[in-house]
C-alpha cells in the first residue's frame, strides 16, 4: 500500500469517529442506558460534533422537552438538581455530565443540547441517556431448623456489576464470595439475625435490614424439653 493510499484510508477512518474531522452535527452517548443505586453518583459519557466553521456558545443538559420554540431548561437550574450536577465537558466536543446523590425520582431520560454562533446552529442529541435509579431490598423467609434458606438482594433494574456482599447484625459475613443469593443449607437457629446487603463498590449504601428467624425443629424442641425435664 502506498503512503498516499494509507493516508486516505486513515482519514476515512477518522471521519467515522464522532467529533474527529467531522462536518456533521451529532451527539453520542456512552452508555445510552444506566442502572444506578439510590444515593450513588453516575457519569453520563457524551461527545458531540458540528461543522468546523461554527463556534459553540452554549451547552446544557435537560430532562423536559418544551413546546417549540421555547428552549429547554438547563438541568443545573431545575430545583431538584441544584448542587447535584456537574458539567465535565467543554465547548469543543466533550459533553460528559456527573449527577450526584441519586434519588428514585431521577429516573428519566436526559438529553444534551448545544448552540453555536450561526443561524439555526443548534442540536439536541437523540435518543438521550435513560437513567434508572434503584434501591436495594434484602428478602428472606422464616424457616425451620435443618431446612435450606436463601436470602436474596433485589433491585428494580440490572446493575452493571450485579454482585452483592452480605452483612449480619451490621458485621460483614466472613469468607464469602460476592454474590446473590446467600444460602444456608442446612440453616440453624445460630443463623438468626438481622441481614442486609450492599452492591459491590457501594459498601456505604446498604439495603434496609431484614430479620432471619429460624424455628426450632420438632427434634430440637423434644431435646430441649427433655433437658428441662418437661
Amino acid at each position: 500500500m502506498s503512503v498516499q493510499t494509507a493516508v486516505s484510508v486513515l482519514l476515512a477512518a477518522l471521519v467515522l469517529i464522532p467529533g474527529v474531522l467531522s462536518q456533521n452535527w451529532g451527539v453520542w452517548y456512552n452508555p445510552g442506558s444506566i442502572c444506578a443505586l439510590q444515593g450513588s453518583t453516575v457519569v453520563m459519557g457524551c461527545t458531540y460534533s458540528y461543522p468546523r466553521d461554527n463556534t459553540v456558545t452554549q451547552t446544557f443538559w435537560f430532562i423536559e422537552k418544551p413546546v417549540y420554540p421555547t428552549e429547554p431548561t438547563d438541568l443545573s437550574a431545575v430545583p431538584q438538581y441544584v448542587n447535584r450536577t456537574e458539567y465535565l465537558g467543554n465547548k469543543v466536543n466533550n459533553c460528559t455530565l456527573r449527577l450526584r446523590n441519586l434519588t428514585t425520582s431521577d429516573s428519566t431520560t436526559y438529553w444534551f443540547k448545544f448552540i453555536t454562533n450561526t443561524a439555526g446552529g443548534k442540536w439536541t442529541g437523540q435518543p438521550g441517556v435513560s437513567l434508572s435509579v434503584t434501591g436495594l431490598q434484602a428478602q428472606v423467609s422464616t424457616v425451620t431448623e435443618g431446612q435450606a434458606v436463601t436470602l436474596t438482594c433485589k433491585t428494580s433494574c440490572t446493575l452493571s456489576d450485579p454482585s452483592f456482599t452480605w452483612y449480619r447484625n451490621g458485621l460483614l459475613l466472613p469468607a464469602q464470595t460476592p454474590s446473590s443469593p446467600l444460602t444456608f443449607n442446612p440453616v440453624s437457629y445460630e443463623h438468626d439475625g438481622s441481614y442486609s446487603c450492599t452492591a459491590r463498590g457501594y459498601d456505604n449504601l446498604p439495603s434496609p435490614a431484614v430479620t432471619l428467624s429460624v424455628r426450632w425443629s420438632t427434634a430440637q424442641r423434644l431435646k430441649t424439653s427433655s433437658a428441662l425435664g418437661l
